[in-house]
């Protein structure tokens, strides 16, 4: 039991200091240290941990994954929508997984909020409306 808890304490310290990485190196395409390939694939390892077991390390990469779609959302990483449209369903019965996705979700569209109203405006809020529309009627009608 005992290395169980160290174990779960070490996890938690490198999920911490993966966020705070992420939170200091991602930057606009141009400004990063990082290689695209590099970034997707920390991305891509980051959106698969945020399933994790522990809601502790859960709750550190839905933070980290804030980060990066703040960035990379939708022009570098337009199939973050289509990762949560098929992952949703997947955790509706698991409210940590489902909490971890709704609130990147609510990261996306927050920046509509206060956006200057242009056309790039209005395709991207027809993007993330017709990917997640559906799923989102779902839970409203069950």
């Amino acid at each position: 039991m005992h290395n169980n808890t160290n174990d779960m304490a070490l996890l938690q310290a490198a999920a911490t200091s993966l966020k705070n990485f992420i939170k200091f190196v991602w930057k606009e395409e141009g400004e990063s240290q990082l290689s695209e390939d590099n970034r997707k694939d920390i991305r891509q390892r980051i959106f698969d941990l945020m399933f994790n077991e522990s809601p502790a390390i859960s709750r550190q990469m839905t933070e980290a994954l804030r980060i990066i779609s703040s960035v990379d959302f939708p022009d570098i990483w337009p199939e973050l929508l289509d990762q949560l449209t098929y992952a949703i369903p997947k955790v509706v019965h698991e409210n940590d997984r489902l909490f971890s996705c709704l609130t990147i979700l609510d990261d996306l569209c927050m920046k509509y909020r206060h956006e200057l109203k242009s056309n790039q405006l209005w395709l991207e809020i027809k993007l993330v409306l017709d990917k997640v529309c559906a799923i989102l009627c779902l839970f409203t009608f069950h």
